[in-house]
Formats: structure tokens, sequence, C-alpha cells
């Protein structure tokens, strides 16, 4: 379900073209999967560096989901599209006001989600912390929390910084968090947000090892099989193009 609820929000980013709900009701359980699967694999192509952690939530879908699977997406899907969600992150001002995937994520595991160590703070406390710390805050600067769950903390503090009309695009954002369905939920929100792509996620108990190092290193792989996958992809293009057609430099494909 958290998997369906964050590609339903992913198609509503504005790198992407807006879809209306009407038609996506009016899937089958098959085409209902195959759309999440093309959702998320755009989702990877616009964020190679957050795809480590995309793993968790879309993993599911590359390996045969079965017909119970596919149909109890299609459920979720339709009645999270009736209930409104199509609108609810139509605009950037509503995606940072909320973080619906921390929402869903605490519903789903119920009250016993205390029994983890997972205590999300209150969006008025996030708020109050994000004014205070980053009252003085500069474009280029670093924001860090090590315990970010789903990014309550951060979204706070993005939205501090465009009350102060600081880009949050502008900064350089980094968290962590134990469960690897939180932190997944993380790396949808830093691209639903808006954080830009100064974005360093990790998944790991912060008390154990660095963090950071093992983070960095997974996004510059996720981010190395990306070029190679480019180049290979433009390689074969360029073979199956007719004889005497220009054709675009290989050096081009985006980083």
């Amino acid at each position: 379900p958290l998997s369906v609820i964050a590609a339903l929000s992913l198609m509503r980013h504005p790198d992407q073209q807006p879809t209306a709900t009407t038609p996506l009701l009016g899937l089958d359980p098959v085409a209902m999967t195959g759309l999440l699967r093309q959702v998320w694999t755009t989702a990877g192509i616009l964020r190679p560096d957050l795809t480590p952690r995309f793993e968790a939530l879309a993993g599911w879908l590359g390996r045969d989901p079965t017909t119970d699977q596919q149909r109890a997406a299609h459920a979720v899907a339709t009645t999270a599209l009736r209930a409104g969600l199509g609108d609810l992150s139509a605009d950037l001002d509503q995606r940072r006001a909320v973080d619906l995937l921390g929402l869903v994520l605490q519903l789903l595991r119920g009250p016993t989600h205390t029994d983890r160590g997972q205590v999300y703070s209150s969006s008025s406390l996030a708020r109050l912390l994000a004014r205070l710390v980053l009252a003085d805050a500069t474009p280029g600067q670093w924001i860090c929390d090590p315990t970010a769950g789903t990014g309550g903390m951060l979204r706070a503090a993005a939205e501090a910084l465009c009350q102060r009309g600081v880009d949050p695009a502008s900064m350089g954002w980094a968290g962590c968090d134990v469960d690897p369905l939180a932190a997944g939920c993380l790396a949808v929100n830093a691209h639903l947000w808006g954080l830009g792509p100064q974005v360093l996620i990790g998944c790991g108990d912060i008390l154990l090892g660095d963090w950071e190092t093992t983070a960095l290193a997974e996004r510059a792989e996720a981010i190395r099989r990306f070029r190679t996958y480019r180049l290979v992809a433009t390689a074969l293009a360029l073979e199956a193009r007719p004889a005497g057609r220009s054709t675009p430099p290989v050096d081009r494909a985006p980083h």
C-alpha cells in the first residue's frame, strides 16, 4: 500500500505531466500494475541518486507480482484516487505542507510503531525548531537529520526556508533512518518537496557506523549504473538508426 500511495504521489510531480484521475480509475489490476512500474522507473530516471532508497518501496514490482498482489495494489490505488489523492499534491505548496507518506506509514503500522523506537515529532514542534535553527541559514549550507524518519523535520526546514525567501533546492540535505521503508519514503518526499539535487539519504543504525560514507558509496554506484545504462541504450539506438541519418553525440546523455 505504501508503494502505491508513493507512486500516485510521484505522478503529480511537476517534472511529469499531471494525469487525470478518471482514466486511472478505469484501469484493471494488470494495467494498474504496469502503470505503477512505469512511474517507479521514471522516478529512477529522474533521480538515480535516490534509487537505492526507492528499492524498499518499488522492489516488489520487479519480482513478477502475484495476482493477489496486483488486485490489492489496484484496490489501494482506486480507493486513494477516489479519496482525492490526485488533488492533494497538485501544487508545490500543498506538497510541502504535509508528510503524507509518513502519516500512511504510521497508520499502517498502528500504535506499536513506538516499539521500533520510532517516535515522530509533531508538526508544530518541527516548525518551531526549524525557525530557530535556520534563522541565519544561507544557500549552499547542508541540513542534516541523522534520525529523519520520513522527513518531518526536513519538511519543516524547507518550509522555514521558503518563508525566508530561500529556495530549498539551493541547500544540501542529508537524512538517515534505520527503517528501510521510512528511508524510502524520505527519498520520495525529498523529490516531491523540491529539495533539489544535493540530497543524501542513508539507511542504517547511526550508532553502529559511519552512515554518510555508506550512503555516498550507494549513491555513487547507483549513478554509475544509470550512466552505464544510458550509454548502452544510446549505443543500441545509434545502431538501429537507418544509414545516413544524423545522430546526436553519445556524450550528450544527461548526467
